[in-house]
């Protein structure tokens, strides 16, 4: 699990996954990157995004899960590399994320979790390391 949650751009998005794709490399498993939003782009955010995507695709990355819909055209961005053999997967919100690591993640699988803070996908990574003490960020504020 690499849990980087807490702020994204597009240089620590790239960053992020050539960590996440070396350490699934090494160890012979699979890639997951479950990404989502990286906020406060202004009118440059659907480009880098898409960017994102490309950039995961050419790194390697085995399943890429597109959290929410401003993160939805990082899959646009993964179909522009033709050779790419992964897998792109678009979901709703963080909690449809986690359904779908609990329907196929698989024991070994390399697990990154990237987003700015606001998409509060930390929720996830906490989930698949300790779900017993879970605490909803929305509990959180009350």
């Amino acid at each position: 699990m690499v849990n980087d949650a807490y702020n994204a751009n597009p240089a620590s998005m790239d960053a992020a996954i050539s960590v996440a794709t070396a350490i699934s490399t090494r160890r012979g498993s699979r890639s997951i990157a479950i990404l989502g939003e990286m906020k406060e782009l202004g009118e440059s955010s659907e480009v880098a995004h898409v960017g994102v995507g490309e950039a995961a695709a050419r790194a390697g990355v085995d399943v890429l899960i597109a959290v929410g819909e401003a993160a939805a055209v990082m899959l646009e961005g993964a179909a522009h590399v033709t050779d790419w053999l992964g897998t792109a997967v678009s979901v709703r919100d963080r909690d449809s994320a986690l359904a779908w690591l609990h329907a196929n993640q698989l024991a070994g699988d390399v697990v990154l979790v990237k987003a700015s803070r606001a998409a509060e996908l930390e929720w996830v990574a906490q989930n698949l390391i300790d779900p017993k003490n879970l605490t909803d960020p929305e509990e959180q504020r009350e």
